[in-house]
């Protein structure tokens, strides 16, 4: 059940600490040093390595897993795709934007990257991030959502915003309409369905619900009554 989950990061979780926020292809390129890495530790007693951003001097891993860990990757640029084709065994994105941009533009990217390295592109997981807000009254299922429309922002990633003030004066920027484009705000248990249905027809293999939902409880209630009974019956493998 354990899974390794990389990414190029955000500066929020850098810039406190002292670090630089690169330009996105040095985080890119840093992303591909450091599962190389950690991809070499776990498979070699004694490893040097002297890279562009990381050097190891005989470091070694005393306690390595049993198992190999599935190490997933999240991307949402064709740049980053390509390299969780070549580097993971998983990719993970989250529902932000319409469903033919993952079917026709991330999925070819990671199927090019994995061909590039000899990897069977069918064997490799896929994970989409759906987010949602459920009640029977829309707009408090809205209301209970609006907390995350920062995360909607461009500056979180595209600018060295990194101060959790300015970056939340950033999510009030963004309108409800623009939050509804990217979450499902509903009453309705059918549009969780329609939505997750969609992910499954574009050929993710697992939908991770993320709730925000005004009660969670109701919510989760919803989704093992409602919402994966149909799922399993029409897409489980």
């Amino acid at each position: 059940r354990v899974r390794l989950g990389l990414a190029t990061g955000e500066p929020m979780n850098e810039m406190p600490l002292g670090y630089d926020w690169p330009r996105p292809k040095e985080r890119i390129d840093r992303l591909e040093e450091a599962v190389m890495i950690i991809r070499m530790l776990w498979e070699q007693d004694w490893v040097t390595h002297r890279g562009k951003y990381y050097h190891l001097r005989e470091a070694k891993l005393y306690t390595k897993p049993k198992r190999p860990i599935p190490i997933y990757m999240a991307a949402f640029t064709p740049e980053v795709a390509n390299l969780v084709g070549k580097y993971a065994d998983g990719y993970y994105t989250f529902l932000g934007k319409p469903i033919d941009f993952y079917k026709d533009t991330l999925f070819p990217a990671v199927k090019k990257g994995a061909s590039q390295v000899g990897k069977d592109f069918k064997k490799m997981g896929s994970a989409i991030e759906m987010l949602f807000s459920f009640d029977e009254d829309k707009d408090k299922a809205l209301a209970s959502a609006r907390f995350w429309k920062a995360t909607l922002s461009p500056a979180i990633t595209k600018h060295a915003v990194y101060d959790p003030r300015e970056i939340e004066e950033n999510g009030r920027k963004v309108s409800d309409e623009t939050m509804e484009k990217s979450w499902v705000i509903t009453t309705d248990s059918q549009d969780i369905i329609k939505r997750a249905g969609e992910c499954f027809q574009a050929g993710f293999k697992q939908v991770v619900f993320m709730s925000s939902s005004p009660n969670q409880r109701k919510a989760i209630g919803m989704l093992g009554k409602e919402v994966v009974p149909h799922l399993r019956q029409e897409f489980a493998r």
